[in-house]
């Protein structure tokens, strides 16, 4: 019997469980809450401790549920970019940066003024979610943190140091949200300094993985944190991608089409609805801007709608979406539960 443990680090918590593989079956699952602290309006913040210490109690409780078992492998999946300032030990020198947290939204304006040739498989600017984004919010407005930070990375990175005592980046993330390009296999140090950060890719985690690529076997003491009667294989993760069905979605409304839009906006200083019945964010986005909408709050379909979690932004239900928004600020998307109140759709 060849068991599986995949851990699942979401906003609102940990979900763990136990696959095997002969069967071809989940033998046991466990979650584990952490919170979250929204210090100041687009701010959003978790402690790394809290992901480390929900993970301890959540497996160590499955593995005495289920007799201790051989776990073969590991693999874990976050957030992105979930972003952590740190020592090279892994000290945190700051809360982490949440993925919704959007304080760098003026950074990630300033991306699309580059011309890098990286910036073509981005669409051209980064997003205020993403990595190096945060990066620059920390380089001007915490200059000794970032001065004194040997690593920044994801929520990922960091799990898996802890787990492994390895720093290691995903592939995926890092071609993603970091400008990494992933055919030179480089991180763009020229892209770096025009954004304002000569030398990031020196505090990066400086080796660069692919899903599925080996890590390395759990340390004693990561085992012992787990549960674990012994030293399971580490292999690359990425980020979560959730059910909608699983996370209770009202997946029968109109909005969860693919290619069907609606936002609420301001025209001409009057209440509008617009519709588009194809295209992607990024379309709808141009169209909106170009008719000369404002303000727009887009509800969403398609795959931003699988990033919502319990809770969402501040609680309201929802994802903030600055990935597609850059031409109609303040773009929040609103993705009704099947089980939410009237008031909570509102």
């Amino acid at each position: 019997m060849a068991l599986l443990l995949g851990l699942d680090f979401g906003t609102g918590g940990l979900r763990l469980g136990v696959f095997d593989l002969s069967s071809r079956r989940m033998l046991g699952e466990r979650e584990e809450a952490y919170a979250t602290a929204y210090p100041h309006p687009g701010w959003a913040e978790q402690s790394p401790a809290d992901w480390w210490q929900a993970l301890g109690r959540a497996s160590r409780g499955l593995m005495a549920e289920l007799g201790r078992p051989e776990i073969k492998a590991i693999c874990v999946a976050t957030t992105a970019s979930t972003v952590v300032a740190c020592r090279s030990d892994g000290m945190p020198l700051c809360p982490a940066l949440l993925w919704m947290d959007c304080r760098a939204a003026a950074e990630a304006e300033r991306s699309a003024a580059s011309r890098n040739s990286v910036m073509a498989y981005v669409g051209g600017s980064n997003a205020s979610e993403w990595l190096i984004s945060k990066a620059m919010w920390l380089k001007e407005h915490e200059p000794k943190l970032y001065a004194g930070a040997d690593i920044i990375c994801e929520c990922l990175d960091y799990v898996n140091f802890l787990l492994s005592g390895r720093w290691v980046g995903s592939r995926m993330n890092a071609t993603c949200k970091w400008n990494y390009d992933s055919i030179e296999r480089r991180c763009p140090s020229e892209l770096y300094e025009e954004l304002g950060v000569p030398g990031l890719e020196a505090k990066l985690p400086p080796e660069i993985l692919p899903v599925g690529g080996a890590i390395g076997a759990l340390t004693t003491a990561a085992a012992e944190h787990l549960g674990l009667g012994n030293r399971p294989l580490l292999v690359q993760g990425g980020r979560v991608a959730l059910d909608p069905a699983r996370e209770g979605f009202n997946t029968a409304a109109s909005i969860w089409r693919p290619t069907r839009q609606v936002a609420f906006g301001t025209l001409a200083g009057q209440p509008t609805i617009a519709f588009l019945e194809h295209g992607s964010p990024e379309a709808f986005a141009a169209a909106l801007a170009k008719a000369g909408v404002r303000d727009a709050v887009r509800l969403d379909s398609g795959s931003s709608a699988t990033a919502f979690v319990t809770g969402g932004y501040a609680n309201l239900g929802g994802y903030l979406n600055t990935v597609w928004s850059r031409p109609v600020p303040n773009a929040i998307v609103l993705v009704p539960r099947a089980d939410a109140s009237p008031a909570a759709r509102r």
